[in-house]
This record gives C-alpha cells, sequence and structure tokens, in this order.
C-alpha cells in the first residue's frame, strides 16, 4: 500500500512489515518464494557547492534483496534504473556478450561464492532470463526469419541443457506463475491477430485470446493448455498449488480448478560400456 509493505495469511488481516521513505518501484518474489526483490528510489546526498554553480543528480535506485518476512537484506544494490532480477536459489542470473562463437553468455552470481558462465547463446538482441525453479532458468532469444524465438531451459546446478523449443511470435505480453517446489511452471500470454513488434500498441480487437499453457520445468512437457476470460492483459489470472498437482484459472466469470497429472521425471541417459 502506497510505500508500505504488509504480511498476511489465510485470514487476510494486514501485519505491518516494511516501510520506505520514497517510491516503491517493484516488488519481485523468487519462483520457490524463498527471496524477494525489493526497488525503490534513493534520493543521494548533495554536497555542497559554490553558489554560482548548480548541480542536479537524478535519483539512485536502491535494489534490495532479503527473505519474505525478514528485515535483514541479503545484498544491496545501486543503480540508475529499475529492472527485473532473475532470482535463483541462492544467487542471481545476469548476461553479457559473450568473446567467442556465441553472441551472449549467461552467467550465474552466487551471493556466497564466485560468478561463473552457465550457458551461451546466439541471438540478434540480448536475450531474456526467466527463472522458472531455484535450479532452472529460461533463456528466451529474439524472434528469428521465422516469426518464432528459440527458448532454453537450463539448469543452474550443472550448466546442463534441459529442453529448448520455439515458441510463435503471435503470442505476446508473456506472464509467470510457477509452482513452488519448481516442478511446474505456467505462461500466460495474450495471443494476437496480427504481428506486432515490441513497440507496437495493442487495441481490443487486436487481442484473439489469453492462452495460458502448463508446462514440466524439467522437461518442457505441455501439460494443460485453458484460454482465461476476461482478458488481462497484465496477466496473473492463472496459479499453480505448491506441488504442482493443481491448476486454477478464470474462466467464463468463475474460477476452474483442474488435477494434474504427476510430473514426468527427465529420461536420464546412461552411457554403455564398452
Amino acid at each position: 500500500i502506497r510505500n508500505s509493505l504488509f504480511l498476511t495469511d489465510q485470514s487476510l488481516v494486514l501485519s505491518p512489515y516494511l516501510n520506505f521513505d520514497s517510491d516503491i518501484l517493484s516488488v519481485q518474489v523468487a519462483p520457490n518464494r524463498r527471496l524477494m526483490v525489493i526497488e525503490h528510489k534513493e534520493t543521494p546526498a548533495i554536497s555542497p557547492k559554490p553558489a554560482e554553480q548548480t548541480s542536479f543528480q537524478a535519483p539512485l535506485i536502491k535494489v534490495d534483496i532479503l527473505p519474505p518476512g525478514s528485515t535483514h537484506d541479503l545484498a544491496t544494490i545501486q543503480t540508475q534504473s529499475a529492472g527485473p532480477l532473475a532470482l535463483m536459489g541462492d544467487g542471481l542470473l545476469d548476461i553479457m556478450q559473450a568473446a567467442e562463437n556465441a553472441d551472449w553468455a549467461v552467467r550465474y552470481v552466487p551471493f556466497h561464492g564466485e560468478p561463473h558462465i552457465l550457458a551461451a547463446m546466439k541471438s540478434t538482441c540480448q536475450p531474456d532470463l526467466q527463472p522458472l525453479s531455484a535450479t532452472a532458468a529460461l533463456i528466451m532469444g529474439c524472434y528469428n526469419t521465422g516469426d518464432t524465438r528459440t527458448v532454453v531451459a537450463v539448469s543452474t546446478a550443472d550448466g546442463s541443457r534441459l529442453w529448448q523449443n520455439q515458441w510463435a511470435n503471435k503470442y505476446v505480453w508473456g506472464w509467470f506463475t510457477y509452482a513452488e517446489n519448481g516442478s511446474r511452471f505456467a505462461y500466460e500470454s495474450l495471443e494476437v491477430n496480427r504481428p506486432v513488434s515490441a513497440f507496437d500498441a495493442l487495441d481490443s480487437q487486436d487481442i484473439a485470446a489469453q492462452v495460458v499453457g502448463v508446462y514440466d520445468t524439467d522437461t518442457g512437457h505441455l501439460v494443460l493448455v485453458r484460454n482465461a476470460t476476461p482478458v488481462l492483459t497484465a496477466g496473473q489470472n492463472a496459479a499453480l498449488s505448491p506441488d504442482g498437482r493443481r491448476f486454477a484459472i478464470m474462466r467464463h466469470g468463475a474460477i476452474e480448478v483442474y488435477n494434474l497429472p504427476p510430473v514426468q521425471p527427465r529420461a536420464v541417459k546412461v552411457k554403455k560400456r564398452k
């Protein structure tokens, strides 16, 4: 509420949690609910200067990383602009230009330990990073000439590639939600009836549907697809249970709940002895 955060439970009674003197710009929670990021403005102190000189310094953005419910920061960062952070189990991901065959390199930055390169990807633009669980993340490249974009799921445990897919450009404005145990995620997007770019405005006649797909995190297996109604451009009208076995979605003026099958384990290749 404004510049204050509150905690609640099943009773929905609000308990004061954190209060800030400056504007809160965003609140992000990691897929496993163990970490959160709060980005808020911080006006820097301006040192005294001669009367004939004037100086303006834009407000800095302070980024606090802490466990939900705690008041003790694990890390604090200052930056010039707000933006999403790819929070993982005990660290975060960032991306940089690669020096060799790949265009981009994804780096894992643990809160305790040394950063290391996790994966590399070729893309004509900087890929997007989307955590799916405490140990899995999605790397999403640009749309190519076939009107699809390459998405690659990788494991932060060993850098292995879990799966790869192609997503069509008729699905835009994506929003993710996750099972707390990391077994599944749901991807919600607007299905449009004409090609659009990141800078195009959307009118109601451009939107054909709002589609939600439920995927197994480790394999990329598509478990269930449903349309959400009414269309909410910001998403957030679907949810997964903590164990990934139930899925809820707003449809036709009601909340529909689906029981999902058990998660299929990822096949492990066994090397044969010669």
